[in-house]
């Protein structure tokens, strides 16, 4: 992440969602999880397809729960849940851990697969409740569930129409400063996603941040005047699988940094 979240949304009463849609078993496990974070006060908040229903309105079930937390918590995460007799392993020490219990399974999420983006205890104060399960949950804000979605832009996955939708859902009242100041260098990627809401919902138009669209356009032509070393490259940020043949073909530096976040028992590194 490039600056820590600061700051919080306002409440109010908890918004209810509905899971009548969800499988019995697969509800059990999801409330075994959540609620087992939240007895042992481990910090975490709710992301993923509740988060995008929770905005949205858009239903989409899959068979897994998707849960944000910093990376210094994902030890304890496992322990209590392996506690609980779930079958836990870190999947992958730069961003991912799990908790299974099969067809069904709960990412723990700690950072995103270029690290660019790393879950901090800002997330977690800026964070809005929902009722889930009998439960009130932490939500992920609007802004970082977009700000975690921009970077997803490969080959087999592309979370652009997320994008667009949130936009549209929120009527445009995000904290479009905040998002700016968060993605840093990167800013660019949310005028992609500007130029593709508006070729989607060209009547919506003036739910974009007029100002914001000029000051990273103006910043764009700067730097086609005043351009970086040739060799400057940013592909692998968002999808190392089809950028990989500029690595390995035409001598592009990969600029990712591939130390792990957590080792294999979920302890900080």
């Amino acid at each position: 992440m490039k600056e820590e979240s600061t700051g919080g949304h306002e409440g109010g009463n908890p918004l209810h969602l509905d899971t009548s849609w969800i499988p019995l078993e697969q509800e059990q496990l999801y409330r075994t999880c959540l609620g087992c974070l939240i007895e042992n006060k481990i910090p975490f908040i709710l992301a993923g397809a509740f988060a995008l229903y929770a905005y949205t309105g858009i239903q989409r079930n899959t068979k897994d729960l998707d849960v944000f937390l910093p990376a210094e918590h994902v030890r304890s995460a496992l322990l209590a849940l392996s506690a609980k007799g779930l079958r836990t392993e870190v999947r992958d020490g730069l961003w991912l851990a799990k908790a299974h219990k099969d067809p069904y399974f709960v990412d723990l999420i700690f950072a995103n697969p270029n690290k660019e983006i790393q879950i901090d205890m800002g997330w977690i104060r800026r964070s809005n409740t929902v009722e889930l399960f009998g439960m009130g949950i932490p939500m992920i804000a609007l802004e970082e569930l977009i700000i975690s979605k921009i970077y997803v832009a490969r080959m087999d996955r592309f979370d652009g129409a997320d994008i667009c939708h949130l936009i549209r859902g929120s009527k445009g009242q995000l904290d479009w400063h905040w998002l700016s100041r968060c993605l840093g260098r990167d800013q660019e990627l949310l005028l992609w996603h500007f130029v593709l809401f508006q070729y989607v919902y060209p009547g919506h138009v003036h739910l974009l941040p007029t100002p914001l669209m000029d000051r990273i356009y103006e910043s764009m032509s700067r730097s086609r005047i005043n351009p970086p070393a040739e060799k400057t490259f940013r592909g692998m940020l968002i999808d190392p699988v089809s950028f990989e043949v500029d690595c390995r073909m035409w001598g592009y530096e990969d600029i990712r940094d591939t130390k792990p976040l957590v080792s294999e028992d979920g302890s900080r590194m």
